[in-house]
């Protein structure tokens, strides 16, 4: 049986259209988002949200959900879960990212490049935010330059919905420590 949700996947893409059409996807339209998207994380059963969309692979390699796909590409909605202690591979996406936690936490840390970006295989970085995510809270990354980060569950792991600018590809690895870039794995989500 399907689990009702209080603000629906509908409602949620609802509003996030009307933010991307009447706001753009500068930083108050992100931030607009993440409001958004912490409704849709508090008003809701954490589990029912796998009753919807359809199977998706996650970077983490375990199960996930695409939640909602938008018609005309501008976003993606995911339902992500990530295992204790096992952060991410530095990584940009192709634009603004939000994530609100849905059970567990997370250390969120994000990076600007300070590089022009002109040579590919090289990246410096600069850290821009890092800080604990708990249910309730919601994490966020603007475009480029501000787009690098790490995700690490921490302990009990994290179960979170992900809402990503266009279909959510990962453009570039990065090496934290000697700045080398190279092209992550097509998740083919």
């Amino acid at each position: 049986m399907t689990r009702k949700l209080l603000y629906t996947l509908d409602e949620f893409a609802y509003d996030i259209k009307n933010v991307v059409d009447t706001d753009g996807e500068g930083m108050d339209a992100v931030l607009r988002m993440g409001r958004y998207l912490q409704r849709l994380t508090t008003e809701n059963d954490p589990d029912a949200f796998w009753d919807y969309g359809v199977p998706a692979k996650i970077s983490s390699g375990l199960p996930g959900q695409r939640l909602y796909d938008d018609p005309d590409q501008r976003f993606r909605l995911l339902l992500a879960e990530y295992p204790p202690d096992t952060p991410t591979a530095v990584h940009s996406h192709e634009g603004w990212v939000v994530i609100g936690i849905l059970k567990g936490s997370e250390r969120y840390t994000s990076w600007r490049r300070t590089d022009d970006g002109t040579d590919s295989s090289k990246a410096t970085l600069e850290i821009a935010q890092d800080h604990h995510l708990l249910p309730g809270e919601f994490g966020y990354l603007f475009k480029e330059p501000y787009n690098v980060h790490r995700q690490a569950a921490e302990s009990k792991g994290a179960l979170e919905i992900v809402l990503m600018e266009g279909r959510g590809q990962r453009l570039v690895h990065i090496d934290e420590e000697t700045g080398d870039c190279s092209q992550p794995i097509d998740l083919g989500r």
